[in-house]
């Protein structure tokens, strides 16, 4: 019986054969769909995993480091045929220790509307 995405995608995520993938690549946004010379075995193998599967994943966001605050994550989607879901990989950022990774969870796009404040030009 073939698997949703949702449910492929997590049972990726919860391998412990990408653990450290996860929490190097992952939440440092550091991982690109297309191969690099200087990918980790651990990068090659998930990318092989997604592309045997027919799963895309790309990049979406991120946010933290020095002058952000404590916050620190990026966002992955994942995508199949009509499907599409998104991970973030969660942390915190401390200037002292730098980034360190805590979670990850599935996440899903919602536009915010905000009022930020400026001096006008003269």
């Amino acid at each position: 019986m073939e698997t949703n995405l949702k449910q492929f995608v997590e049972s990726l995520l919860r391998d412990d054969a990408y653990a450290e993938f996860i929490s190097e690549s992952l939440f440092y946004s550091e991982y690109a769909a297309e191969p690099r010379e200087w990918d980790s075995d651990e990068a090659k193998e998930f990318r092989a995993a997604l592309t045997e599967a027919g799963v895309v994943c790309q990049h979406e966001d991120n946010y933290g480091g020095e002058g952000q605050g404590d916050d620190y994550w990026s966002v992955y989607s994942f995508a199949r045929g009509d499907e599409k879901i998104y991970v973030q990989f969660n942390g915190w950022y401390a200037s002292y220790n730098g980034a360190e990774f805590t979670e990850w969870y599935f996440v899903e796009p919602k536009e915010e509307v905000i009022t930020v404040w400026v001096q006008p030009s003269n």
